[in-house]
């Protein structure tokens, strides 16, 4: 049937601000649609860790999904006053997508990319030379409204997995495992490390 109520709103250079663990984006324009059943956005652009990035929203069935790519540049990222500590070791930038989805009240994400262009000074294994490709993958799915699921992997080297649960009014630490070149399977409490690598510093 023929939605009965639409329209549109031009956004520009907005800054747009996530619940969680997301940096937020900036310099964001895009043309908004909307129905009472949902939203759209085709190739919206912003700024994204310190990068240009196109974005895509869409909804179905009440679920709303934020497709996004772009290339991030840390050393920008870093400058704009960042303050993830990591940030320190890395240099460069690479292309990246992600997604966003949300729906009943929760929210999932995953972003990758191939790390590309990127040097890192952080100790091995997550060493590198800025021309060597590892594929990165961090992903954040809620377990309910009081518990999420964090996961890193890096190349075949490297996944940590980490489980939080709702303590007072934020999300804390309740199980996890640091896994080096074997499966990560979480123990029933705690934080395990596991792994069979030749050096580690």
């Amino acid at each position: 049937r023929e939605p009965r109520v639409a329209g549109s709103y031009q956004i520009e250079s907005n800054r747009l601000f996530f619940s969680g663990d997301i940096p937020p984006i900036d310099q964001v324009n895009a043309k908004l649609e909307f129905t009472e059943t949902g939203i759209r956005v085709d190739n919206g652009t912003a700024l994204a860790i310190g990068g240009p990035a196109v974005v895509n929203i869409g909804t179905e069935g009440g679920v709303v999904t934020i497709a996004a790519s772009g290339r991030a540049d840390l050393d920008a990222f870093r400058r704009q006053g960042s303050d993830h500590f990591w940030l320190q070791y890395l240099r460069g930038s690479a292309a990246w997508r992600g997604s966003i989805v949300l729906k009943h009240n929760l929210t999932d994400y995953s972003f990758e990319s191939d790390l590309q262009g990127i040097g890192s000074t952080l100790p091995v294994p997550l060493a590198k030379a800025p021309a060597e490709a590892i594929p990165a993958r961090f992903e954040r799915r809620a377990l309910g409204p009081d518990a999420d699921r964090l996961e890193f992997g890096y190349g075949k080297e490297l996944t940590f997995v980490l489980e939080r649960r709702r303590s007072g009014g934020d999300l804390t630490p309740a199980r996890g495992v640091l896994a080096l070149n074997v499966p990560a399977t979480l123990p029933e409490s705690g934080l395990a490390i596991v792994g069979n690598t030749p050096a580690v510093n």
